[in-house]
């Protein structure tokens, strides 16, 4: 998503449902963290803003607690502005003219419909790829298929951009499947891809290529250590997978005939769960790019808590605790 965040600008500028995005995550909180994601030029865009009347540094974020809600508004404003979005587009081009080129080198357009197969939660990778491609007259059908959609962006869903959660989906509530919420993180982590993460695409030898980001650096030395970590489960859901297709094409068991097991398996794993697995499964630590280095409020790192993110005195002599989760699961189910 970070390699299609800034391509997705190109025909449209910064929508403001792609701004409301960028300020979900609890670490983001200011325009400064949006130019990052999306690969912006604070300099060039200076001028805009102070047109509006804001800094870089207003606190836009909603998970802070300096949270200026009259600046917030201003650049809502600003996201109207068609000189904002005009220096948005020319600062993007780049990127989108790149990713459209790796695209057509690869055959995208030639397909009549494609599967985007993701972890979940946002779905912000279909929403960018359908911005990105959104002036091309040739594009496909795009049949999104997500571990887990709890659809909090208003992305547009139609006859040719359509998604659907597999182990849960908000619009069809599953109570067992929503536990998957409280182990976000770790699902990522395990399910990351065998390389660094792609920031954008260039030419390099006459052929588009991606640019993975650079593994020297502390966040690029944390990726390798987690996939390090999680190498051999890894291997063990490859391995799986090798004699789970025959076994399902063999039974002919659909995905709608497993839920009862998944649901079991959510339930006795994630929401009650032995303290050494939880020790041995949960994540040392969470790659997220989109995820900014500012501090969030108590308010917001408490909504993002879990069993799973309990320390090891808490599982151990505590028993009430699992129940205690369990119970505000529902709670927030029953919410929702």
């Amino acid at each position: 998503r970070m390699a299609l965040a800034s391509a997705a600008c190109g025909p449209q500028g910064l929508s403001p449902v792609n701004a409301q995005i960028a300020r979900f995550p609890a670490g983001n909180r200011d325009f400064k963290d949006i130019c990052r994601i999306f690969k912006l030029d604070t300099e060039g865009l200076q001028p805009h803003l102070e047109r509006h009347q804001l800094s870089l540094d207003d606190a836009i974020g909603f998970n802070h607690d300096d949270y200026n809600q009259h600046a917030a508004q201003k650049f809502s404003q600003m996201l109207l502005d068609e000189q904002f979005q005009a220096e948005v587009k020319a600062q993007t081009s780049e990127n989108h003219a790149n990713f459209i080129a790796y695209l057509k080198q690869e055959g995208f357009f030639e397909l009549d419909k494609i599967a985007l197969v993701d972890i979940g939660w946002l779905g912000t990778i279909q929403h960018y790829l359908s911005d990105a491609i959104e002036d091309q007259a040739n594009k496909p059908e795009i049949a999104g298929f997500m571990l887990g959609a709890i659809r909090m962006a208003p992305y547009r869903d139609t006859f040719d951009n359509h998604s659907e959660g597999l182990v849960f989906d908000a619009h069809r509530l599953n109570f067992f499947g929503s536990l998957s919420n409280s182990i976000k993180p770790m699902l990522e982590e395990v399910c990351r891809a065998p390389h660094p993460t792609t920031m954008g695409y260039e030419s390099k030898q006459d052929k588009m290529q991606p640019v993975f980001r650079h593994t020297d650096d502390a966040t690029g030395q944390g990726e390798i250590k987690q996939s390090d970590y999680y190498a051999p489960l890894h291997q063990g859901i490859l391995d799986f997978a090798k004699r789970y297709g025959p076994a399902a094409r063999i039974y002919d068991y659909n995905s709608g005939e497993l839920k009862p097991w998944l649901n079991f398996m959510y339930l006795a794993k994630v929401a009650f769960p032995k303290s050494a697995e939880i020790k041995r499964i949960r994540h040392q630590a969470h790659q997220d790019d989109f995820f900014g280095a500012h501090k969030p409020s108590k308010k917001a790192v408490k909504f993002d808590s879990s069993l799973w993110t309990a320390n090891d005195t808490q599982l151990r002599f505590n028993p009430l605790l699992r129940l205690k989760w369990f119970l505000s699961s529902t709670l927030k189910f029953l919410k929702h």
